[in-house]
């Protein structure tokens, strides 16, 4: 019978020429399956990587579509109670009391302003700067100046204006007065005084 040997741990055994063909054939199975598995091991765990790759993207992408949502939520809240003020502080508006100075403001400097001028769309402080430029030109830039240069610029025209207003009907009175010459004999009495012989008057 011929035999071969085998060798196991370290150690040489001889066996017949089947059972070392039989050994030799399932060490090379064995070494087939091992690589084989092997090589699927190593394929699914790049899949795992690669998989966890995609996760780390998509949470990321996630994490960030959260912060966008939050941040658009907070200054959404923000603007909310921005809003909210505004109405509140559009509740405490006096209606009333803007009508009257606006017409305040109108009547003030109707007087300086052409009377084809439209108030309409103006704002105060155009309507001010229209006025001060129909009565100082553009000498005083005001374009350039602040809302209290312009407003007390203003005051200043429109009290002139009014002081105007009131002394007009006094000068155009004594302007029309007819002013006549005092009579002749008015003239002798004055010039000719000292021809008259004094008069003694009593206890002289």
């Amino acid at each position: 019978m011929t035999t071969a040997k085998v060798v196991f741990d370290g150690a040489d055994f001889e066996v017949s020429e089947g059972v070392a063909l039989a050994i030799g054939k399932e060490r090379a199975d064995a070494k087939t399956s091992y690589e084989a598995m092997k090589k699927q091991y190593d394929e699914m765990c790049g899949k795992a990587s690669k998989l966890k790759e995609e996760m780390d993207a998509m949470e990321k992408e996630m994490k960030g579509k959260m912060d966008s949502a939050e941040g658009r939520a907070d200054a959404l809240a923000s603007e909310n109670e921005s809003l909210k003020a505004d109405l509140e502080a559009a509740k405490a508006v006096n209606v009333d009391s803007l009508v009257e100075e606006r017409l305040a403001l109108i009547e003030k400097a109707k007087p300086v302003l052409d009377s084809a001028y439209v108030f309409a769309g103006k704002t105060a402080r155009e309507i001010m700067v229209d006025a001060v430029n129909a009565v100082r030109g553009d000498s005083m830039k005001l374009a350039e100046r602040s809302d209290d240069y312009v407003m007390a610029a203003f005051d200043t025209i429109a009290t002139e204006d009014r002081k105007d207003s009131s002394t007009a009907p006094l000068r155009e009175a004594v302007a029309s007065m007819s002013v006549s010459a005092p009579p002749q004999t008015y003239w002798d009495s004055v010039t000719k005084a000292y021809q008259r012989p004094l008069t003694a008057t009593k206890g002289a």
